[in-house]
């Protein structure tokens, strides 16, 4: 299956079973799960295992710094495919201080809840990336905020700045943009068979179309 996308494909569920069906149907894609599983760190052991030639974001479990750092440590040991998802805010205030202790032990960090261009610029102005990071923004962030959150990203070659996208518009909203990479609920699966880089798209009930 080729990807709709002209950067990366980041899928996105609560099940690690869908997560290891679409490693298999989309083989170069990079996966997100969304929650803990049941099971926990076998369950979380397991998909990294099973998915260990595809990028893997991991979730955390809210807590203390102390102990999201202590968890985080734990995630990155699953495989070198794991990068470790944090919130990029808490209480209302950037968790600059913690994403950086991150970082510069070389955890591979994907910062969620990203949803103003703002906000990607206090955070580029806050860290000194030693390590990739992944920004994760949020599915309510503007046109104009992703195109300036983008251009901004690219002047630190560690980041990417990956977009998400809840329909079919969204997804040939952002595909114009050419940005790192767009995140999709396993839902639109389905609809990811063509490459429409550099071309306008429009999207009926069925199937995207190339215009």
């Amino acid at each position: 299956m080729k990807s709709l996308i002209s950067g990366g494909l980041f899928i996105k569920s609560s099940e690690p079973r869908v997560l290891t069906q679409a490693a298999v149907q989309v083989p170069n894609s990079n996966l997100v799960l969304t929650a803990t599983p049941a099971k926990g760190a076998a369950a979380l052991a397991q998909l990294a295992k099973t998915v260990s030639a595809n990028r893997l974001v991991l979730p955390l479990l809210a807590g203390t710094p102390s102990q999201i750092q202590a968890a985080a440590e734990r995630l990155t040991l699953l495989g070198d495919n794991v990068y470790v998802q944090v919130p990029t805010m808490s209480d209302g205030q950037l968790n600059l201080r913690l994403i950086q202790q991150l970082t510069q032990e070389g955890i591979p960090l994907a910062l969620s809840g990203i949803a103003t261009r703002q906000m990607v610029r206090q955070l580029l102005d806050g860290l000194n990336p030693v390590a990739d990071m992944l920004f994760l923004m949020a599915g309510a962030t503007s046109y104009y905020d992703l195109i300036v959150g983008s251009a901004l990203a690219k002047l630190v070659p560690q980041i990417q700045l990956i977009a998400t996208a809840e329909s079919l518009n969204d997804l040939c909203m952002v595909n114009r943009l050419a940005l790192d990479g767009v995140a999709v609920g396993d839902s639109l699966l389905p609809f990811l068979r063509r490459s429409v880089q550099g071309m306008t798209c429009q999207v009926d009930s069925q199937q995207i179309q190339l215009a």
